[in-house]
């Protein structure tokens, strides 16, 4: 494989030699191909085939994590010496564009920013967007074990946790954070980008109404983040001088290992047995009371189901 000047390729991996007469793009090219608009996929494409009239190869792409492509190719290789049913695809040609790499965090920073500059209810509570429990990575399962009517009772349920687990951090004045639309799920594939550079965010299953630490949070699980300032380029609001992302990541690990002892504790702060107040539409499904001007929207979407 050619690798021209104007792309910058920090990582390499040559495995299989492609078949007889085929040909093998440089690097340039095979960007240029996965980002070039087409009437099947006008999105940047994560996987497609090469070339399409007659293919040969198939080209994966977008952030894949480097660990993959060892893995891959020693479950190629190590499964056909055993004589297995099962197979996993050979690999022919893998490149890493530090450039390119920076251009697609850049901009799911940058759509991270934009979302959190969605407005948010006043005295809104610690909620899911449609005022279930909370979905969020840190806790076992993703969910909640209850509902919070403010941020004091989530701040007390979780420094109730971490005196329990003897963590050195508590979390402190959480009420005092600007609450941010928090989409936990902060997985790469769920922003796309168009051929325009325009960035489409998607999968908003869990999200919710969070005090901001919990965007950090979130934000810091994202693979190869650490390469890049995403906090930065994301701009979580917050408060001056209070930061609660590092007691929240001192109250995973625990929470992992006990999720059950999370959900116990919980029920000795006050409010355990709330739950918010629910109404039913015309065809007699609950809903809750507060989702506001966005409940005709999910009715609609019941009723297509």
């Amino acid at each position: 494989m050619s690798i021209e000047t104007q792309v910058s390729v920090t990582m390499e991996y040559h495995g299989l030699k492609p078949s007889p007469g085929a040909y093998i793009p440089t690097v340039r090219e095979l960007l240029n191909y996965c980002t070039a608009v087409n009437p099947e996929n006008p999105h940047y494409a994560m996987g497609l085939p090469y070339p399409r009239d007659a293919p040969v190869f198939w080209i994966k792409y977008g952030a894949i994590p480097w660990n993959s492509i060892p893995a891959q190719a020693m479950a190629y290789h190590e499964l056909r010496k055993l004589g297995s049913p099962v197979t996993a695809p050979g690999l022919l040609e893998s490149v890493e564009d530090s450039a390119e790499k920076e251009v697609i965090y850049r901009k799911v920073g940058f759509a991270l920013h934009e979302l959190h500059r969605i407005p948010i209810p006043k005295n809104a509570r610690p909620a899911a967007i449609d005022g279930g429990p909370i979905w969020h990575t840190l806790f076992d399962d993703q969910q909640a074990p209850r509902h919070y009517q403010s941020a004091d009772q989530l701040e007390q349920h979780l420094n109730l946790w971490l005196k329990i687990t003897k963590r050195q951090r508590t979390v402190q004045r959480l009420s005092k954070e600007p609450m941010v639309f928090c989409q936990s799920d902060l997985y790469l594939g769920n922003f796309m980008i168009d051929h325009h550079g325009n960035v489409l965010a998607i999968d908003f299953a869990i999200t919710n109404i969070l005090p901001s630490s919990f965007s950090k949070f979130a934000i810091l699980a994202i693979d190869g983040c650490h390469e890049y300032p995403m906090l930065e380029w994301a701009n979580v609001p917050s408060a001056d001088g209070i930061d609660n992302t590092a007691a929240l990541c001192a109250a995973v690990a625990p929470m992992v290992m006990g999720p059950s002892s999370f959900a116990t504790c919980g029920r000795r702060i006050q409010g355990a047995e709330w739950k918010p107040e629910y109404t039913s539409n015309g065809d007699g499904l609950p809903v809750h009371q507060h989702i506001g001007p966005y409940r005709d929207i999910i009715l609609a979407f019941s009723r297509i189901r």
